[in-house]
């Protein structure tokens, strides 16, 4: 017969593997849209660069028409970083701050019982769970 401290590691388990999965799927979206951004920025950089060269004898033709069209396909990229930040936030808003309220509360919960067993002068990894002697 499993004891206690057995069944609450069986349930405890799947929801603390839960919890890292999430945090790891938290940084590949916030990883996918700094890609983007950063993508997007070099783009620009590339076409402000690029506008440097317009002067009489070297542009092109239809130079103009080109540097407008880049813009707007720029503009289009921009748009959909802002759809994807945007469903983001509204897909994980309540996750997230669950997320870190949890890991507060652990941080929370492991300072005070660090404190508590340094204060007792017992040993902080007490596998038989004795009563402590102040």
């Amino acid at each position: 017969m499993p004891s206690t401290m057995e069944n609450f590691w069986v349930m405890f388990q799947p929801f603390y593997y839960m919890g890292i999965i999430r945090n790891t799927q938290f940084v590949l979206y916030m990883d996918l849209i700094r890609n983007e951004i950063e993508f997007l920025d070099l783009e620009l950089s590339v076409l402000v660069e690029f506008t440097c060269w317009e002067k009489p004898n070297r542009s092109f033709p239809q130079f103009n028409e080109f540097i407008r069209r880049r813009i707007v396909e720029q503009q289009k990229v921009y748009g959909t970083i802002f759809e994807m930040s945007q469903s983001f936030q509204t897909a994980c808003n309540w996750s997230m701050v669950m997320h870190l309220f949890r890991g507060y509360t652990r941080v929370v919960v492991d300072s005070y019982f660090a404190i508590w067993s340094f204060m007792a002068k017992t040993d902080p990894i007490d596998r038989n769970m004795t009563a402590l002697q102040f």
